[in-house]
């Protein structure tokens, strides 16, 4: 026997248990976190693609990153699990989701899966992510409105910095927009604090977490774990009031699009397959009432900021807030038909 061949064949078996024992760390993951009450979507796939993700009881968890290229072999384990987990739903999803995956590895930039961004040159990867709107991470960028009037400074998330605010309102305003309407060119306040931690690197994202960060916490406002400098990408809680509120504009982005898809059928003379597609999918007769609930939601998002702006006591502004997270909790609280019934 060549002097070499036993070794090499110690390191194949060793590689082998390596591969193996990633692949089952991922399933026992997905397995930990149902055992811990977290639906499907909790934490963000995002978080558990490229992190460990230990539970540390109710909703909070803390991650360890893993690095790039080894964290496919964890997420081989855990999308499968997953999938069987969800009673084998939305199987085309998770594919994608494997596909992604695969993306993410064999660039060695990194994107946001498989997307624009795999496909742009790196210079141009700021305006595809905002085209998007998906950051590396696949996080949102800006909060997105079925009303296409809606400003961009009406979409700014809690945590948005106040020159980006600011800048958005000129901005809409300077393009022929107003309080309530959309000019012909009106970014997000989030959008404009994306571009600016792109054009700025490292340390500017990081400037900008701390002085988001620092008004979040003055204000007495929820932030965002992955708005904290440094510290934040350890841990985070899937109930906080920015993930409820992500959780409600997902499922606004789910009716939209089961209704989008129902209307489709019905224009194309299928009144037969549009009916049998609402019966799988009840969220399709939805979206009438889920641009209320939306719409009853922002009214209170301008209402917290008209009291912010008169100077209204904190309990004031907190009170309001906490009736837009309940407005918001109910929106969400029935499955597989959403419950967009809210008490006045």
């Amino acid at each position: 026997m060549e002097p070499g061949k036993p070794k090499t064949l110690r390191l194949s078996a060793v590689g082998q248990k390596i591969v193996a024992g990633g692949v089952l760390l991922g399933g026992a993951q997905a397995l930990m976190l149902a055992a811990a009450g977290f639906d499907d979507e909790e934490p963000p796939d995002f978080i558990r693609e490229r992190n460990l993700v230990i539970p540390t009881g109710g909703k909070k968890y803390i991650t360890i990153p893993m690095p790039l290229g080894f964290h496919v072999l964890p997420n081989l384990g855990r999308i499968p699990v997953e999938f069987a987990l969800g009673g084998f739903d939305k199987p085309a999803e998770h594919v994608v989701k494997l596909l992604s995956l695969f993306s993410d590895t064999f660039n060695p930039m990194g994107n946001a899966g498989l997307s624009m961004q795999s496909l742009a040159p790196t210079v141009l990867d700021p305006f595809a992510a905002l085209a998007e709107n998906k950051d590396f991470a696949g996080r949102a960028i800006a909060k997105e409105s079925f009303n296409k009037l809606t400003p961009g400074h009406a979409l700014a998330r809690d945590t948005a910095s106040l020159p980006a605010l600011w800048m958005s309102e000129a901005i809409n305003y300077l393009s022929g927009g107003t309080r309530h309407v959309r000019g012909a060119f009106s970014p997000t306040p989030d959008q404009i604090d994306y571009l600016v931690g792109q054009v700025t690197g490292g340390v500017g994202r990081e400037a900008s977490k701390l002085q988001q960060t620092v008004v979040g916490v003055a204000q007495g406002k929820d932030v965002p774990a992955h708005k904290i400098p440094v510290l934040g990408r350890f841990h985070g809680n899937a109930d906080s009031p920015s993930a409820r509120q992500s959780a409600f504009y997902r499922r606004l982005d789910e009716v939209a699009r089961h209704a989008e898809q129902a209307k489709g059928l019905r224009l194309e003379g299928k009144a037969a397959e549009a009916n049998d597609y609402t019966r799988e999918h009840p969220q399709a007769r939805l979206a009438l009432v889920a641009r209320a609930a939306q719409k009853q939601v922002k009214d209170m998002r301008e209402r917290i900021r008209e009291l912010e702006q008169e100077g209204a006591p904190k309990g004031v502004i907190h009170a309001t807030e906490l009736r837009m997270m309940q407005r918001m909790a109910h929106g969400i609280a029935a499955e597989p038909v959403l419950n967009f019934v809210f008490e006045a």
